[in-house]
C-alpha cells in the first residue's frame, strides 16, 4: 500500500533495507534568469552602440574641425575614431572583455587629443608628434588582449619594450631637430637639445629601422599566439590575429618608405595602405564578436517557436513547442519533483 506524505522518511526498521529512491534527498531547481530579463540585457547592449554613434561622430568633427581644411584625412581621421569607440562600446557587453573595451576607447581619445596643435598656429607642444602613436600601441595591445584575456609573462615584457619604445623615440626626434625640419610651424613649443642636421639624420635613420623591428615583433606575438592557441578558441582569434598582422605590415610601409626616401608619389598609396590596416582592427573585432557568440538554433524573441528539430527533440513527434518546466514531464528525464510537493513513498 503506498502512502502520501510531506514529511521527511523516517528511519528505517531493524532488518529492513531502506530504498534509496525514498530517502533521496530533493534539490531545489536552479534559478534561472527569465528569457525576457536576458533578452532585454542583449537588446539593450545592441542598441547602445547603434544610439551613441551619432554623437560620436559629431562630436570627433567638432574636435578635428581646424583639420577639415584637409577633408580626406580629417574625414579618415572622424571615421576611425568613430569605429574604435563603437567597437568599444559592443566588448563593454562582456564583462570578462572590459580592459579591450576600454583599451579601444581610449585609443580614440588619443587619436583625437594628438590632433589637438591643429587649433593654434603656435602649439605649445607637438602633440601629433608626440602622441601621433601612442593610440597604435593601446589599440595594438587591446586587439592583442581579446580574447585571450590576461598576458603571458613574455608578452607583457614584450608589450613594456613597445611601450617605452613608442614613447621615446618622439623625444629623440626633437631633441636634435627644429620646428621646420620636422613641418612644423616656427613658433612651436620645441626643447630641442642639440639641433643638428647630421644628428637629426642618424637619428631618423634609427627610429624607422627600430620602428620595422618593433612591429616585426608584434607580428611575432600574434605567431605566437595563433600556435599556443587552443582549437576551439581559434575561431575567435584568427581575425584578430589577421587584423594585428596586416595592420603590423601597413604601419611597417611608412618608416620603410623613409628609409628608402621614395618619390612623392608613392607616399599617397602607402599611406592609404596604412589606415585600410588600422580600420581593419575595429573590423575584425566585430567579426571575432561574431564569431565567438554565434545565434543559437531557436534564438530570439522570448515565446518564439523553437522550430521543427526542437520540437522533435523535446516532444519526439509532438506539435507541442513547450518546453518541460517545474512539474512538467519529460519522458527523457521522468516526474519533476519540487520542495514541498507530495511525493509516492513505498509504503509497507
Amino acid at each position: 500500500m503506498a502512502i502520501l506524505d510531506e514529511t521527511p522518511n523516517p528511519l528505517p526498521l531493524a532488518g529492513v533495507a531502506a530504498d534509496p529512491a525514498a530517502t533521496a534527498t530533493v534539490r531545489p531547481p536552479q534559478q534561472v534568469a527569465p528569457p525576457m530579463t536576458s533578452y532585454r540585457r542583449s537588446l539593450r547592449a545592441e542598441l547602445l552602440p547603434i544610439i551613441v554613434l551619432p554623437f560620436v561622430l559629431t562630436a570627433s568633427a567638432a574636435g578635428l574641425w581646424p583639420l577639415w581644411q584637409q577633408p580626406p584625412l580629417a574625414a579618415v581621421t572622424t571615421l576611425v575614431v568613430s569605429a574604435l569607440v563603437t567597437t568599444g562600446l559592443v566588448l563593454l557587453s562582456e564583462p570578462e572583455q572590459r580592459a579591450p573595451a576600454l583599451g579601444m576607447i581610449f585609443a580614440a581619445a588619443l587619436l583625437e587629443v594628438s590632433w589637438g596643435d591643429e587649433w593654434s598656429s603656435r602649439p605649445p607642444l607637438p602633440l601629433n608628434l608626440i602622441l601621433g602613436h601612442s593610440w597604435l600601441l593601446v589599440l595594438g595591445w587591446a586587439l592583442y588582449r581579446y580574447p585571450g584575456g590576461p598576458l603571458r609573462p613574455v608578452e607583457r615584457r614584450s608589450f613594456q619594450l613597445i611601450a617605452v619604445w613608442v614613447m621615446l623615440w618622439p623625444w629623440a626626434l626633437i631633441l636634435s631637430s627644429q620646428p621646420t625640419w620636422l613641418h612644423y610651424p616656427p613658433g612651436t613649443g620645441w626643447p630641442s637639445l642639440w639641433p643638428e642636421r647630421a644628428v637629426f639624420a642618424v637619428t631618423l635613420e634609427l627610429v624607422n629601422l627600430s620602428a620595422v623591428i618593433i612591429l616585426g615583433l608584434y607580428v611575432g606575438l600574434w605567431v605566437h599566439r595563433l600556435r599556443t592557441t587552443p582549437a576551439a578558441r581559434l575561431r575567435s582569434t584568427v581575425p584578430s590575429a589577421v587584423a594585428g598582422i596586416l595592420g603590423a605590415g601597413g604601419g611597417a610601409l611608412v618608416p620603410i618608405s623613409d628609409a628608402l626616401n621614395l618619390p612623392p608619389a608613392w607616399l599617397g598609396p602607402i599611406d592609404a595602405a596604412s589606415i585600410v590596416g588600422v580600420l581593419a582592427v575595429p573590423a575584425a573585432l566585430l567579426v571575432a564578436v561574431a564569431r565567438r557568440h554565434p545565434p543559437a538554433p531557436g534564438e530570439g524573441r522570448p515565446g518564439r517557436t523553437a522550430g521543427r528539430a526542437e520540437r522533435r527533440r523535446l516532444g519526439r513527434g509532438s506539435h507541442s513547442c513547450a518546453a518541460p518546466g517545474p512539474g512538467r514531464p519529460d519522458r527523457e528525464r521522468g516526474p519533476v519533483v519540487r520542495p514541498g510537493q507530495w511525493v509516492l513513498r513505498p509504503g509497507g
